[in-house]
């Protein structure tokens, strides 16, 4: 929050910097960063066939799923949400949630308690058109 004058403190210590002032949850708030330029993204590694199938299942069926990625900086998120689609950027394979939330297909341990094994299999793209 802007009047957390405290942690502000702290986040400039920690070599973070204002990048902008916003509204979260309708409250002044600030967004803070730090860059880390020995940071990179991890090469994608395309996930076993069999498990990109039962997401399309999941997601033809519109029902909400647990879903447990890990994001950008390795922390373990547990969400709940609706698989809308399957995107592929620069060669990498994402699942859009319907709320528009992008989630890169090899970050995902589980869907609805099924852990992704962790032998990648198959290519999703090639997987997804002999469907």
């Amino acid at each position: 929050m802007k009047e957390n004058s405290a942690s502000i403190s702290v986040l400039k210590h920690c070599g973070m910097h204002l990048v902008k002032e916003m509204q979260f949850h309708e409250h002044p708030s600030l967004y803070f960063q730090i860059d880390n330029i020995n940071w990179k993204e991890e090469p994608y590694i395309p996930i076993d066939c069999n498990f990109y199938d039962e997401m399309e299942a999941i997601a033809t069926i519109k029902s909400e799923c647990e879903i447990v990625f890990s994001n950008s900086v390795g922390a373990t998120i547990k969400i709940c949400g609706h698989i809308k689609t399957f995107l592929n950027r620069n060669g990498e394979e994402f699942v859009e949630l319907s709320d528009k939330r992008m989630i890169r297909l090899d970050k995902l341990i589980s869907v609805n308690g099924k852990l992704l094994p962790k032998t990648g299999g198959c290519n999703p793209a090639s997987a997804k058109n002999k469907i």
